[in-house]
């Protein structure tokens, strides 16, 4: 997905609010639209290793509304969690649980 991809530019670029943007617009246009299934192929196609913290609880969050109807959403919720467990540990019950 092209909009994924622009994410991962604005990571690379040091712009994460803008790619905060990207995601939250992008999720709230396709559950808008009733696009469930591209929401979750969305979910499937990122790779998180190329996000940092902000960017990734940022697409938890955007997820969250429509976490029921999303089946990829656990799994991208299980390799978020694990990648910031490699970043910072400390943080990841703070950051991730409460979007289970």
């Amino acid at each position: 997905m092209k909009w994924i991809e622009e994410v991962y530019a604005l990571a690379r670029s040091d712009t994460p609010r803008k790619a905060i943007v990207v995601i939250i617009g992008e999720f709230d246009n396709l559950f808008r639209a009733g696009e469930f299934t591209k929401a979750d192929e969305a979910c499937d196609s990122f790779e998180v290793e190329r996000l940092g913290i902000g960017i990734l609880v940022s697409l938890l969050m955007a997820t969250f509304p429509a976490k029921d109807k999303l089946r990829r959403r656990d799994d991208l919720v299980r390799r978020i969690e694990a990648h910031i467990m490699e970043l910072d540990p400390d943080r990841v019950e703070s950051l991730v649980r409460r979007f289970y």
